[in-house]
C-alpha cells in the first residue's frame, strides 16, 4: 500500500510541475523517466509513472496533435534507460540524460514538423529543429539537474547511519 501512495503522490507532484508557471521545457518529467527505471528497476513502473504524469497535465493543459510524439519519446527513455543502464551511478545518469535530451529534442521535433506548421519538406524540418533551440537548452539543464539531485539524493541516504534510517522508511 505504502508504494501506492508514492506512486500516486510522485504522479501528482510531477503532473503540478507541468503546470505551474515554469520556464518552457523545464520540469522533472524528464529525469524521472531517465531515473525510475535505473532506481526501480523495473520498466512497467519507470515508463507508467511519467506518462500518467504527462497524461495527467494534458488533461489540464489541454490535448495537442503531436502529443503521440512526446510520450513515444518517453516510452523510448524509459526503456533505454532500464534496458541499457542497469546500474545507478553518476557516469550513468548523466550520460542517459544528455541521451534522453537529444531522444527526446529528434521525436518531439520531428512529432511537431508532421503537424505542417513549417511545411512538409525538408526545409520545413529543419526550421521546426532550428526553432526548437531554445527549448532544449531548458530540456538539457532540467534534466540534469533534476537526475542529479536526484542521484545525490538518493546516494547521500545510503550514508546516513543505520540507526537515523528508519526516519527515511
Amino acid at each position: 500500500m505504502r508504494i501506492l501512495g508514492i506512486i500516486f503522490y510522485t504522479v501528482i507532484i510531477l503532473a503540478i510541475s507541468r503546470i505551474i508557471p515554469h520556464p518552457p521545457n523545464f520540469t522533472p518529467v524528464l529525469a524521472i523517466a531517465v531515473t525510475l527505471p535505473m532506481i526501480t528497476n523495473n520498466k512497467f513502473i519507470g515508463t507508467a509513472i511519467p506518462l500518467f504524469a504527462i497524461f495527467l497535465s494534458d488533461i489540464l493543459i489541454g490535448f495537442y496533435s503531436y502529443m503521440i510524439w512526446i510520450y513515444l519519446s518517453f516510452i523510448v527513455i524509459s526503456l533505454s534507460s532500464y534496458l541499457l543502464l542497469r546500474r545507478f551511478n553518476l557516469l550513468n545518469v548523466t550520460a542517459m540524460s544528455l541521451a534522453s535530451c537529444l531522444v527526446f529534442f529528434v521525436v518531439t521535433n520531428f512529432g511537431f514538423w508532421t503537424t505542417g506548421y513549417y511545411g512538409y519538406t525538408f526545409n520545413g524540418l529543419i526550421t521546426a529543429y532550428i526553432m526548437a533551440i531554445p527549448f532544449a537548452t531548458n530540456t538539457i539543464l532540467s534534466t540534469l539537474l533534476y537526475s542529479l539531485l536526484i542521484y545525490f539524493m538518493l546516494k547521500s541516504k545510503e550514508r546516513i547511519p543505520a540507526k537515523f534510517q528508519r526516519i527515511f522508511n
